[in-house]
């Protein structure tokens, strides 16, 4: 069952590839990649939780924790708007325990595609 799976109908909401590209490289543990997503002003929150302050402890944080564990990422909800954008699903690791998650990214600006932050809620 592992794998990546994502929203199938995505081919006019460019913002929606780019997130979709975003996770698929998380999936994948390409954290260099992932570097031209990133603002340089980047933040991670996690309410309640940790706050990674740019894309260096970011990216150590997915390398060594997040895309290590997970045997299936499945994308099942995706919203954006403007500069702002909504996405959930599942992650089932590769010992067996499934959360949920939710996160909500903001852009650098409505016409840009650069990350600037992500507040993440899981389950």
């Amino acid at each position: 069952m592992a794998g990546f799976t994502g929203l199938r109908d995505c081919g006019n909401a460019p913002r929606k590839i780019l997130l979709q590209d975003f996770y698929k490289a998380i999936y994948r543990g390409e954290t260099q990649y992932l570097m031209d997503f990133l603002h340089e002003q980047f933040v991670w929150d996690f309410p309640g939780g940790t706050i990674r302050q740019d894309k260096k402890a970011a990216l150590e944080y997915l390398s060594q924790y997040y895309a290590a564990r997970m045997g299936q990422l499945t994308i099942t909800n995706m919203i954006t708007h403007g500069a702002e954008a909504a996405v959930s699903g599942t992650v089932l690791t590769e010992s067996g325990l499934e959360y949920h998650f939710c996160d909500i990214f903001t852009f650098s600006s409505a016409g840009r595609s650069l990350i600037k932050h992500i507040s993440s809620f899981q389950r």
